[in-house]
């Protein structure tokens, strides 16, 4: 068979555009091309677990290959976007068979549009044959951001904490979340979201290219078994802004939910929060944490509350390139591992309540001008004879001036 030059399909295409002709099929997405993704939310009112994240993967010859997390499964598919109404258009539909349920299918279809890169997406479910009983719709963004902005998108570590929150049935979850945002070259600018929620049991980690001036965000949290998917999930969109300096900050909303059936030790009722980031910039490869310390014994504090530790726990120690070190006595045994250069820290300390080692973890902010940095993070108090008294708490590391 013979393929034609790629010189021979350009004269191709001009000719047929000078000439009034329409495009042929496999040259109308040029410019096209890319990668496709977004998130896939429904709204507050509805059930959290109808929500996900979709990804496509285009080839300007209109050939592509998709990815869809719906309900906590995950479909792949690969298909072909048909031409459209106009030389900027173009449709996929695709047919599959829901995962776990006889009977019922997913019908997804795609609506391309080269102008503006990006793809109109809805998604119906419905029994085979029959009527949708539920239906939803995404955008799916696959433009490159501005210039301005990527100038302000240099690689490195951004961090943030999460505030303590209330959730299922108003019972309080007292602990420090962190997220910890790691930029890949200025070439990729793809990026890695890792940390923990408040109740210090939903750890998180996704990554995600960055699409115009969002990153998709969605993690699996909790335990799974082989007959089950995931517990919950944090799903939503990283906005990058502009901070007024020379590196770009990274603020998100994002829907924290929890399912009734999710194997956890404690908050055993079901969810549906939303969490917020605001992370600057970090200035890692440092040895010593750059939250502003000072070069002086006891120039640091860490405190432990909530989680059933009765009275707070706050205990002076000092910080420097070898580590940190605590004067005896050191009642709660606490030990303090510091990594400045990725933005975290990490633990124990002999609860009061349980008697038992209990780990923690948290990040590290830098100072910011005269205001000194912190550090914040959280644990879980289990107990083993009453799970539903298991707690967390907030770990919190401040500078001594």
């Amino acid at each position: 068979m013979h393929t034609p030059s790629i010189h021979a399909l350009i004269a191709a295409i001009l000719f047929s555009l000078t000439s009034g002709e329409a495009p042929a099929a496999t040259a109308i997405f040029l410019g096209g091309g890319g990668n496709y993704g977004g998130t896939i939310d429904a709204p507050d009112a509805g059930d959290p677990n109808n929500s996900g994240i979709a990804t496509v993967v285009l080839l300007d010859t209109g050939k592509a290959t998709a990815q869809l997390v719906w309900q906590s499964l995950t479909y792949r598919f690969k298909g072909s976007f048909e031409p459209g109404a106009t030389a900027t258009e173009g449709a996929l539909a695709k047919t599959l068979r829901k995962k776990g349920v006889d009977g019922v299918e997913l019908v997804l279809t795609f609506a391309l549009h080269t102008d503006t890169r990006t793809i109109d997406g809805t998604l119906a479910e419905r029994p085979v044959g029959g009527s949708p009983t539920l239906t939803t719709t995404f955008t799916l963004s696959g433009e490159v951001p501005d210039p301005a902005l990527s100038a302000q998108l240099a690689p490195g570590i951004r961090t943030s904490f999460i505030d303590p929150i209330s959730g299922g049935a108003g019972a309080p979850i007292p602990g420090d979340g962190f997220s910890v945002i790691s930029l890949g070259s200025t070439a990729k600018r793809s990026g890695r979201f890792v940390g923990r929620l408040p109740d210090f049991e939903a750890a998180f980690s996704a990554g995600s290219p960055l699409r115009k001036a969002t990153y998709a965000v969605r993690s699996g949290i909790y335990k799974r078994t082989a007959a089950r998917p995931p517990g919950g999930q944090l799903l939503g969109r990283a906005t990058v802004g502009d901070s007024g300096g020379s590196v770009a900050d990274m603020l998100a909303e994002l829907r924290w939910h929890k399912n009734q059936n999710a194997t956890t030790t404690a908050y055993p009722n079901a969810f549906d929060n939303r969490v917020f980031l605001d992370a600057r910039e970090y200035p890692s490869g440092q040895r010593l944490a750059p939250i502003g310390l000072q070069n002086i014994r006891n120039n640091a504090t860490i405190r432990f509350r909530d989680g059933n530790v009765g009275a707070d726990i706050s205990v002076p120690f000092t910080m420097n390139f070898l580590g940190a070190f605590f004067q005896a006595p050191n009642g709660n045994r606490i030990k303090v591992s510091m990594n400045p250069r990725a933005g975290r820290f990490s633990g124990t300390f002999t609860h009061p309540g349980t008697g038992e080692r209990t780990r923690f973890a948290g990040a590290l902010q830098a100072a910011f001008g005269v205001v000194p940095g912190d550090g914040r993070g959280s644990f879980l108090s289990r107990n083993r004879n009453d799970a539903s008294q298991s707690r967390s708490g907030s770990v919190r590391i401040t500078v001594n001036q």
